[in-house]
């Protein structure tokens, strides 16, 4: 039986207030993920004592347990159709649990009670995140039929997400420079208190920034904004088709690719600073930090081109991976413990514009594989499915192929930034090269 939906914003008449509080509907997964992704790993090898099996174990559970409630989320939200429910629930979970997974365990006896107790926090924060993603995603191809429309606001998430991250690098900048360096790396046990206090700032914004967005849907809700899409019975034609359609696993082949080359560079880059670049502690959030602000900048630029002149995406992304390959090669220059940091801060830019490019291109293909008011929260679900899921393996692996002494391999990390990046990132471009553009919006240009 069809029944309308209550979307959260007028279809095909998006103003800019639309447009950013749209955008800060997806700040607190982001403002989290900043954290998680770019301090989670060295926090976790330093509350673990450098057990670095244990820590990679964690990031692969917790990316584990996001895949696994990603297709659950999809699933109940197109049987509800209330995805603003499912988002408020996804955020409290959040706010409970993402403070705990940075607080060190005080009452835990042994090694195997502390992966105990960080993995049911880390499990609970990412089945939170699981739903705020989804519900998310899902109301995006709801609130425009246009591509230029859903383009943008593409963009703006993605711009939202970055500004989340550059704030958390200034917030680690602001507290990390009052703290000593330790002597054979940058971060340390010292360092414990100050990943606690950077949680809670990050949480208590992101719970803000997802209040707004929630109280924002219930006012256009009540005073009756609602789309003209109706909700349509989930076929299993419809869902065998999609899965037996070669342009889903290509659009989830790109998007997981250029997914896990901003991970592992979110990831890695504060651990081969800690590493390589024994000069200032301040240098694991200002670098990040650049990275992070060129990516806002080329998503903004990019936004104001398609405008103007509807870019290529396969050019866009041929752009996209010359800037991660040229990042890869500076850092390949680098020398070890060189005070001349040019090097390092635009190979950061250049990864920052990369990674940008290259995600709202493989974010805006899997919009437009949507047809709103049918199975939205499917598709979203398993293009990010092996996202996760992939993530997690990697790291997991990485770090379980790392020395046990530092000394064996002490360019471990800088191996890593170099030329695992540098597959990623090509693949990704393999992948954009076997997509038909055309076929993907042929979903949206036959309504």
């Amino acid at each position: 039986m069809e029944h309308e939906r209550s979307p959260l914003l007028k279809p095909n008449n998006l103003k800019l207030k639309d447009k950013l509080i749209y955008g800060l509907g997806h700040i607190h997964n982001d403002i989290c993920a900043a954290l998680w992704f770019s301090y989670g790993l060295i926090y976790f090898q330093i509350a673990t004592d450098s057990n670095a099996i244990l820590s990679g174990s964690l990031i692969l559970l917790g990316q584990i347990v996001d895949a696994a409630a990603t297709p659950l989320a999809g699933y109940v939200i197109d049987l509800t159709s209330n995805k603003l429910l499912w988002h408020m629930i996804g955020s409290l979970a959040t706010v409970i649990s993402f403070p705990i997974i940075f607080t060190v365990c005080k009452f835990c006896g042994g090694i195997y009670d502390v992966g105990i107790y960080f993995g049911v926090a880390v499990s609970i924060f990412q089945i939170g995140w699981a739903l705020i993603q989804i519900s998310h995603l899902a109301i995006l191809p709801e609130m425009s039929r246009d591509h230029s429309d859903r383009t943008n606001l593409t963009s703006y998430r993605y711009s939202g997400s970055m500004a989340a991250y550059i704030l958390v690098q200034l917030i680690a900048w602001g507290l990390f420079n009052k703290s000593y360096t330790e002597n054979e790396s940058l971060l340390g046990p010292s360092d414990l208190q100050t990943f606690l206090d950077i949680s809670l700032i990050v949480d208590l914004i992101g719970a803000l920034c997802s209040s707004i967005f929630i109280f924002y849907g219930i006012f256009y809700i009540r005073n009756g904004t609602s789309l003209s899409i109706k909700t349509r019975a989930i076929s299993k034609t419809l869902v065998w088709d999609i899965i037996f359609s070669s342009k889903l696993y290509k659009v989830a082949g790109l998007y997981t690719c250029s997914r896990l080359y901003l991970n592992l560079t979110m990831i890695y880059m504060p651990l081969f600073l800690n590493d390589v670049v024994l000069l200032q502690k301040r240098l694991v959030a200002t670098v990040p930090l650049v990275m992070f602000t060129s990516a806002v900048i080329a998503s903004l630029v990019y936004n104001t081109f398609n405008k103007i002149c509807h870019l290529k995406y396969k050019s866009v992304f041929f752009g996209a991976w010359l800037a991660s390959i040229s990042g890869n090669i500076l850092l390949m220059a680098y020398e070890q413990n060189d005070e001349d940091l040019s090097s390092i801060f635009l190979a950061a830019a250049l990864f920052g514009i990369g990674s940008s490019l290259a995600i709202i291109i493989s974010l805006t293909l899997a919009v437009n594989l949507v047809e709103p008011g049918t199975i939205d929260g499917f598709i979203f679900s398993a293009v990010t499915f092996a996202d996760k899921l992939i993530n997690g393996l990697v790291v997991f692996i990485i770090e379980y192929l790392k020395c046990s002494n530092k000394l064996d391999c002490p360019y471990y990390y800088w191996n890593i930034m170099v030329f695992i990046n540098g597959a990623v990132i090509t693949i990704s471009l393999i992948f954009i090269y076997m997509i038909n553009v055309r076929d993907v919006f042929s979903n949206q240009s036959n309504k």
